[in-house]
């Protein structure tokens, strides 16, 4: 018996708005890196791939934000609060949790990203780490 692993690719997910705005996914932030830092990172999606870039960027200074319904979803519910707790205390990393991002749009300089209850975060950069 044999196992052939080809890889993977990052998956996109359907948000109004996302064809028209320039965003990352973990294979092109690692690319992007160590040339560009962002100012204020969104980060849409809260499993590894999402949680271990945000922790990553608070590091070195970025404003991060993660906008998902948990972090770590197939963890027990203590390790994700105490996972939480700890990106938000000690990295200074902020989690919106949200289920559904409604629209991104672009102004220059930014992206606006709108949740499902209308309101709305701005950011420099968006890193799209919701599966592959």
């Amino acid at each position: 018996r044999f196992v052939i692993c080809t890889g993977a690719s990052p998956a996109a997910p359907k948000i109004k708005g996302l064809s028209m705005v320039p965003y990352w996914t973990y294979r092109d932030f690692l690319e992007a890196l160590p040339s560009e830092v962002p100012a204020r990172l969104i980060v849409i999606g809260g499993g590894p791939v999402g949680v271990e870039l945000a922790q990553a960027m608070a590091q070195v200074g970025s404003n991060v934000t993660i906008v998902a319904p948990t972090v770590l979803p197939r963890e027990c519910p203590e390790a994700q609060q105490a996972l939480l707790g700890a990106l938000v205390n000690v990295s200074g990393i902020k989690f919106v949790p949200s289920r559904v991002v409604e629209v991104l749009r672009l102004i220059p300089g930014e992206v606006t990203v709108v949740l499902e209850d209308n309101s709305r975060l701005t950011g420099s950069h968006i890193l799209v780490a919701t599966g592959r």
